[in-house]
C-alpha cells in the first residue's frame, strides 16, 4: 500500500509541475500574441497616416501641374508677373472703386425679413 501511495503522490507532483510549465508556456504565447497585435495596430495607423499624406501630396502635385500649364501661356505668365511684381502695362492706369453713399445707406437700411410683422403688414395696421 505504501508504494501505491508514493506512486500517486509522485504522479500528482508530476502533474502539478507539468501544469505549471504549461501555464508558463501559455503566458509566453499570450505575451507574443499581444506584441504582434500592438504591432499590427501601429502598422494600420501608420498606413492611414501615410495614405493621408499621399493624398495631400497628390493634391499639391496637381496644383503645381495646373500652375505650370497656366505659365506656359502668355496670359498665364502675364498674370503671374502682375500678381508677383505689382506691375502694369504701359498706358494702363489703376482704378479704385469706392462705394457711393446710396449703396452704403441701402446696406444699413436692410432689415430682417420678420420686421414686416412689426410694421403692421400682418394685421393691416400702418405704422
Amino acid at each position: 500500500m505504501d508504494t501505491l501511495r508514493r506512486r500517486k503522490s509522485s504522479r500528482s507532483i508530476g502533474k502539478k509541475i507539468i501544469s505549471v510549465i504549461l501555464f508558463l508556456v501559455l503566458l509566453l504565447l499570450m505575451n507574443a500574441t499581444w506584441k504582434m497585435y500592438r504591432s499590427y495596430k501601429e502598422s494600420v495607423e501608420r498606413k492611414e497616416t501615410v495614405s493621408d499624406e499621399f493624398g495631400e501630396i497628390e493634391g499639391r502635385i496637381q496644383a503645381v501641374e495646373t500652375k505650370v500649364a497656366s505659365l506656359q501661356t502668355i496670359e498665364g505668365r502675364e498674370a503671374e508677373i502682375r500678381s508677383s511684381f505689382n506691375v502694369v502695362k504701359p498706358g494702363e492706369q489703376v482704378a479704385i472703386v469706392v462705394p457711393t453713399e446710396e449703396t452704403v445707406q441701402k446696406k444699413v437700411e436692410k432689415r430682417p425679413w420678420y420686421t414686416w410683422l412689426w410694421r403692421g403688414n400682418l394685421i393691416g395696421v400702418e405704422n
